[in-house]
């Protein structure tokens, strides 16, 4: 476990420095106890309760700071933005531009050498390097082959959830699994 680390730049609350003496003990625990008896199965549901409450504890004493944190922050994004935007925006029409007159003149030497002209390239490589890059683009998504395809675990264990698994979905099985609350 880490030793709370305090600055001079950051204030720690009187609460965390009172719940961070509590916090090795806990995970000492945790990692010590066996469950093998109702007993024990009690053990560590009271142990989540004080995870629990140190858990909120913790986020409520520095519930302030971080929205204030969170706000400072929120403005230099905003300030970085206001400057950053306009120029991505100039790059991107000019690598469009320039990539768009490069395509042409490529095609146009390839058109040459293929009649024979042996034509020196004229697109200037100083300062700026092209690469060619492939992409897709979807003309029939029926026709695409299986293995291209991803399958939506999320939208199938949202069925699963919703359904409790008494709709069956070809080529899935769907189970139930135990997740333990506390509180």
């Amino acid at each position: 476990m880490n030793e709370l680390i305090t600055n001079d730049k950051l204030s720690v609350p009187d609460e965390i420095v009172d719940i961070s003496s509590k916090v090795e003990g806990i995970e000492i625990l945790a990692e010590a106890l066996i469950v093998d008896a109702s007993s024990k199965f009690s053990a560590g549901a009271s142990l989540l309760g004080e995870i629990k409450t140190n858990r909120t504890g913790v986020k409520e004493a520095l519930k302030d700071q971080k929205t204030e944190a969170h706000k400072k922050h929120k403005q230099y994004c905003d300030l970085e933005s206001k400057y950053t935007d306009p120029l991505n925006h100039a790059e991107d029409i000019l690598k469009s531009k320039m990539g768009e007159w490069a395509e042409v003149q490529k095609m146009k030497e390839e058109e040459a050498r293929a009649n024979g002209i042996n034509t020196p390239s004229i697109i200037p490589e100083e300062d700026v390097s092209i690469r060619e890059n492939w992409k897709c683009r979807i003309d029939d998504v029926t026709k695409i082959p299986k293995e291209f395809l991803t399958v939506d675990i999320k939208k199938l264990n949202a069925h699963a959830k919703s359904t409790r698994g008494a709709i069956p979905v070809e080529g899935v099985e769907f189970f139930k699994s135990l997740t333990i609350v506390n509180g």
